[in-house]
């Protein structure tokens, strides 16, 4: 059996899911737009638990070498077409989660509250990969994610998009499933 799949990932393969500390979940399928995930680099190994900073090292203005130094923040995005701006109780859009609306008008933390009073999210990006070929489907989970949103008007449709910030915490970060 194939462990990796031969065919393209693209829009109708995934699913972007993010959840509180407690039990609030919303799932954006990608049909409705475009995640980008930027800045991954080989820092997650070796023991390491977060991407890392890359330190660059130079003597007497010549380069000697880098060093993986302190954790990285990693800053992603998903672009969709606006559907709704806050929904209703039962039924959250994206924008209630970072406004802090119906539904989502008390969430929890995945931080905790003595870290400091910003709101963070569990994100999790889940792609479809066993149906085509591979051996099972994927994921990365974003423990840490501060969330917010840009709206933009256009004449074919407008677009919300989640500015997301991955951070790691502790001794915890990003998992590759």
């Amino acid at each position: 059996m194939a462990v990796v799949s031969l065919s393209p990932v693209v829009g109708i393969d995934g699913v972007l899911t993010i959840k509180d500390g407690a039990a609030l979940t919303l799932a954006l399928p990608f049909t409705n737009g475009d995640f980008k995930l930027p800045g991954l680099n080989g820092g997650l190994t070796s023991g390491r638990t977060s991407m890392q900073e890359v330190t660059d090292f130079f003597a007497r203005g010549k380069y000697i070498g880098s060093r993986y130094t302190k954790g990285k923040i990693l800053e992603c995005s998903f672009t969709a077409h606006l559907t709704a701006l806050t929904g209703e109780t039962g039924d959250a859009t994206i924008l209630d989660v970072a406004l802090r609306k119906n539904d989502w008008a008390a969430p929890t933390s995945t931080i905790p509250v003595a870290r400091g009073d910003v709101l963070h999210y569990t994100l999790e990006w889940a792609v479809e990969r066993s149906d085509y070929g591979a051996t099972n489907d994927r994921k990365v989970t974003m423990k840490y994610c501060e969330v917010t949103i840009d709206i933009a008007e256009g004449d074919d449709g407008s677009t919300l998009t989640i500015n997301i910030r991955a951070k790691p915490f502790s001794t915890d970060s990003i998992a590759f499933t």
